[in-house]
């Protein structure tokens, strides 16, 4: 579609002002020393000269060196852009800080450029064309590749190799793309023509160069790596997506995420707080997936949490679609998305288990070349496609957190690996680093990553022993050593089969019973109505019964009085008639006799005649009474039938319930109280009493252990796939594989390891190969942190897309001003509805989201969220009073569980009126802090976190411990540390006294301090001038509950005991 293309092409624009900040400064660093040249006479890090040529590397290793060259402060651009598109509000968000570079390229040992590797800065170009011609040109942002093509003939040229140089003409007769050896000077000599063809006027950056060199194999000294560390990592997909949508090549997600306002329909949302019927539907037993995770503890989801998991698996689980769930923090979104990985792995198993012989998983036979050699895929049959798992998220710690969760020991209950569970385990706590219950996930991403996962994952590794003769050599074996064993074992495939089937069986029984309850329960308040006005309608029914028969005696009385009448009218007829005149008394009488008595006669047969007609119509009158006494004893009898046979279902149907809360206690739905009882329904399990949650579980597990069998009896055909899929990850298949190939080698891997994750950033280079919904689950975490642009090539790839985020968290920062995004959107002719700097993916899902609440913002305006999970299990109560206070408008529900007392001090604002500063650095602080740390770190198992607001704080607080060793502590600013937690939380607020900017910017939402807070499990020591501070929004309502001292009391022995 034409306008999901402009937003698209509007977002890249955007990007290409939004360059990658370049390595920072670290000249000691062991592995990666990173140095900065300010001269260009200076010794460069290629030389023999440099202090790094003299460390020991080993004889068959290379330094190889990354150069950014023409270094310039990210708010150097920023304050042109104001100064050219209008001032932005004044800002004190560290992440805007920082440097980039012109451009870059890869330096060899011996100091040559590697011209494959050259990278030009899209910014600095963007840059310069917005000096001339200008914004207001009609070519403002057209010409990249032009420029680039100029660029790198002025650095062939400038570079080119000598005549005279033989052993660069060598590496060129290799096919090894080299200049000359290269000094500093001619890196100046390049970056000023750059300053000059893009008129950007910075002749003080000509001369500054960054330089990261690091150790490789002699093997890839000469070897391009081509990644772009200097541009925004989105600008090739967002091109390719945009191409695909003008010809409407977009999966029902990606349209569902750029879906316009006018085809928005606010009316058919359904609010999950307030139509309860909603979520009463869609947690019946029938809707719940049929896989759980082992989950520690055999704790169930909570109701929000089910219904989200039963809501999207519903929605997409045969389909394709967008969505999203409102995770705040503490809430179980991990222990959430387990399940889901459960359900799909389930499913998957469901189909195997309906193969007739394992080989049917396979279709077809497909060709695949890398560079190493060429492959032999067996490509999967139809119906096992579709159940890829990616998790993704812009935050690498997010990412790391799940695929270390998902396969880590912790993450189930030790009870179910008690009869000899094993899922690839050994192989998987080798792969994790840790151990490990399954092979269950994997962290891709970027090629250090990947090329560890392979290391671990596939490579056999050898090891050195003690020394001693027995273990001079220790074999730890990789999945394709494992593989080519399994080659000669026979598969306990039909056990495995049998296993599942028997499993599959139980809980299907015991989820055919449980809805039953649900349908007993569902028809339980209508069977009662029904008594109820059945009960009535028998009252009605007899009333109506006895007035008909009263009306039925009323009608045979007046009938009986009619035919007395009639009898007595023809016997007076009969009487009379037998006094006629004789024929001689009528002669007598000149017929007067006879013509007296006919007149008198006449009277009395017109009264029979009444009687009688009086009689038949009180006969009739009777007659009719006793029809009308029938049918009212029939619709009498009628609705006591029904009423009996409603009574004795209702007696059933309560019956059942009895059994149910019998049987399930807890976890049976105490709807009637729902409405009213709103914290117990939110920690409310419903359905998922043991024995069912027991069954799901076994049922997950056998569908593994049917895996593990699928894998062995299939072995060949899974490491030959697989060995392709290695080659893909470690960059040696083309880009033109055939993609039938490529799509089953992936889709091996993903059998064999459910859920593999990467960062947005990564995303298009790990899956380069994939297209449109090639990807079954994509689970995007921390999406309120993630730029809306981010996602689109990782949704766009995915048959179905869950988002998980906060908007109530931290939001994403762009680099480019919001003037600048605004020119850019006129440019493109786009809605403001897609400026990126109001926006994150987890609100662009929630805008499409069905289903879901409102919540009133930090301005009381209601804002509507994805399904809410609403129960906290972190923090300890005022840290989650707190964030409830200030984020949530008191929405949230407390359920941590109770924990053993913490030898440490409550948690307490702690009160420090330091007026010295550099910037927002307190020296007086950070006193404060290290006593703080000194006291409770013998005390404290956990790492504590220490984070602040701004980067110059934490700036100080690393050169403050870096002299003063204090245990086990990691500093960082709020925005490091979202998605990690800690038992305790030192928050250092800062902030120069004689400049309220700062304080008003960390408080102009509560998601700075929300993050902050909900980051601390037992104790928040905050350390700050109160004063100061107290006349700052949500900082003044967190001291109304975080007690304030006016300095700190370290642990004493009531603490202690």
């Amino acid at each position: 579609m034409y306008n999901n293309s402009k937003i698209l092409r509007y977002w890249r624009a955007v990007e290409i002002f939004c360059p990658q900040s370049i390595p920072k400064l670290q000249p000691e660093h062991r592995d990666r020393p990173t140095n900065h040249f300010a001269t260009s006479d200076s010794v460069a890090s290629w030389s023999e000269k440099h202090k790094i040529a003299k460390r020991k590397i080993g004889a068959t290793h290379v330094w190889k060196h990354e150069v950014y060259a023409g270094v310039y402060e990210l708010r150097t651009l920023r304050d042109f852009l104001q100064t050219r598109l209008g001032a932005d509000p004044e800002s004190f968000d560290s992440r805007l800080d920082g440097q980039s570079a012109l451009f870059s390229l890869t330096v060899t040992h011996d100091g040559r450029p590697l011209f494959e590797s050259t990278v030009l800065s899209t910014c600095a170009w963007a840059w310069g064309r917005t000096i001339a011609p200008g914004p207001g040109a009609p070519d403002w942002l057209d010409g990249f590749d032009k420029f680039r093509e100029m660029f790198t003939r002025q650095m062939r040229e400038m570079f080119a190799l000598l005549e005279d140089d033989e052993e660069g003409h060598e590496l060129r007769q290799d096919e090894i793309d080299v200049g000359r050896p290269i000094s500093l000077a001619d890196i100046a000599a390049l970056t000023s023509w750059v300053i000059e063809a893009l008129c950007l006027g910075l002749p003080e950056v000509a001369g500054q160069t960054r330089v990261l060199s690091r150790v490789v194999s002699e093997k890839f000294g000469h070897e391009a790596d081509g990644a772009d560390f200097l541009n925004s990592f989105f600008l090739d997909d967002l091109a390719k997506v945009a191409g695909e949508a003008e010809s409407d090549n977009v999966g029902i997600a990606l349209r569902t995420y750029l879906k316009p306002d006018k085809e928005l329909d606010e009316s058919s949302r359904q609010d999950v707080r307030e139509r309860l019927g909603l979520p009463f539907y869609t947690l019946a037993p029938s809707k719940f997936p049929r896989g759980r995770w082992p989950a520690k503890g055999h704790y169930p989801l909570v109701y929000g949490q089910q219904f989200a998991i039963n809501r999207m698996t519903a929605e997409l689980g045969t389909a394709s679609g967008l969505f999203g769930v409102n995770g705040p923090p503490g809430t179980g979104k991990t222990t959430m998305l387990r399940d889901l990985i459960a359900s799909v792995v389930v499913r998957r198993a469901e189909v195997l288990e309906s193969l007739a012989k394992p080989s049917d998983a396979f279709r077809t036979i497909s060709k695949m070349k890398s560079a190493q050699k060429s492959h032999t895929i067996a490509v999967w049959a139809e119906n096992l496609t579709g159940f890829e798992i990616v998790v993704a998220s812009a935050n690498n710690g997010a990412v790391g957190n799940v695929t270390q969760e998902i396969p880590g020991i912790d993450a189930v209950d030790p009870s179910w690996l008690a009869n000899g569970f094993d899922y690839l385990t050994e192989l998987a706590s080798r792969t994790l680093g840790k151990p490990a219950w399954g092979m269950l996930a994997a962290r891709l991403g970027n090629m250090g990553n990947r090329a560890e996962f392979i290391k671990n994952f596939w490579r056999d590794e050898k090891t050195r022993g003690d020394g001693s003769a027995d273990s001079a050599q220790v074999r730890q074996t990789g999945f394709e050593t494992w593989l080519r064993k399994q080659q000669d074992v026979s598969s306990d495939w039909d056990a495995a089969k049998d296993r599942f089937r028997r499993a599959s069986t139980n809980e299907d029984t015991l989820r055919r019973q449980r809805q039953q309850w649900f349908e007993a329960l569902r028809e339980m308040p209508e069977q009662v109505e029904r008594e109820s006005a059945l009960k009535r309608e028998v009252d009605a029914r007899k009333d109506a019964e006895r007035r008909a028969m009263s009306a039925a005696d009323h009608a045979s009385d007046l009938f009986d009085n009619a035919r007395t009448e009639y009898t007595v009218a023809t016997s007076r007829k009969a009487q009379h008639f037998s006094t006629r005149p004789s024929i001689l008394r009528t002669l007598v009488t000149l017929g007067r006799a006879r013509r007296h008595w006919s007149t008198e006669h006449g009277l009395l047969a017109a009264d029979v005649a009444f009687a009688k007609s009086k009689m038949h119509a009180a006969e009739q009158t009777r007659n009719l009474a006793e029809e009308v006494v029938k049918s009212a004893s029939t619709l009498r009898s009628g609705v006591e039938g029904r009423l009996k046979t409603v009574t004795e279902r209702l007696r059933i149907v309560r019956e059942m319930l009895s059994d149910a809360r019998r049987i399930l206690g807890q976890c049976f739905p105490n709807i009637g109280t729902w409405q009213r009882d709103e914290l117990a329904r939110e920690k409310s399990s419903p359905w998922a009493d043991p024995a069912w949650d027991k069954a799901r579980v076994e049922l997950f597990l056998a569908a593994l252990a049917l895996h593990k069998a699928f894998v062995v009896s299939q072995a060949r055909t899974i490491r030959e796939n697989l060995a392709g899929v290695i080659d893909i990850l470690g960059g040696a298949v083309p880009p033109d594989a055939p993609r039938d190939a490529v799509l089953a080698a992936w889709r091996t891997l993903f059998f064999v390891v459910p859920v593999v994750s990467t960062t947005f950033a990564s995303f298009d280079r790990l899956f380069s190969h994939l297209s449109r919904e090639d990807i079954g689950w994509l689970l995007i975490d921390e999406a309120g942190q993630a730029v809306p642009q981010s996602a689109v090539g990782a949704i766009w790839r995915a048959r179905r897309a869950v988002v998980v985020g906060d908007p109530l968290q931290l939001e994403p920062v762009l680099t480019i001003p919001f003037t600048t995004q605004q020119a850019l959107r006129k440019r493109f002719d786009v809605a403001e509805t897609w400026l990126p700097g109001r926006l994150s993916a987890q609100k662009l899902v929630d805008r499409a989201s069905r289903v879901g609440t409102k919540l009133l913002d930090h301005e009381r305006k209601p804002i509507w969220i994805s399904a809410p999970l609403r129960v906290h299990r972190r923090c300890d109560r005022q840290m989650f009073d707190v964030s409830n206070k200030i984020a949530y408008n008191g929405s949230m529900v407390f359920d941590t569980i109770s924990k053993t007392d913490l030898p440490l001090p409550p948690s307490a604002w702690i009160h420090v009126g330091g007026r010295d500063s550099a910037g927002n650095w307190i020296p007086l602080e950070g006193r404060v802090v290290l006593s703080i740390l000194h006291d409770i770190a013998p005390f404290t198992k956990d790492k504590i976190y220490v984070i602040s607001p701004f980067r110059d704080v934490v700036n100080g607080l690393e050169a403050l411990l870096k002299r003063n060793s204090v245990g086990d502590v990691e500093v960082g600013t709020i925005h490091t540390v979202q998605g990690k937690e800690s038992e305790v939380v030192v928050l250092v607020l800062g902030s120069d006294p004689r400049r309220p900017g700062a304080r008003r910017w960390a408080a102009e939402k509560p998601n700075l301090l929300n993050v902050a807070v909900s980051r601390a499990r037992r104790r928040l020591y905050i350390v700050g001038n109160s004063e100061l501070w107290s006349s700052q929004k949500f900082f003044d309502e967190c001291m109304s509950i975080i007690n304030v001292q006016s300095g700190w009391v370290p642990p004493v022995e009531l603490y202690l005991q």
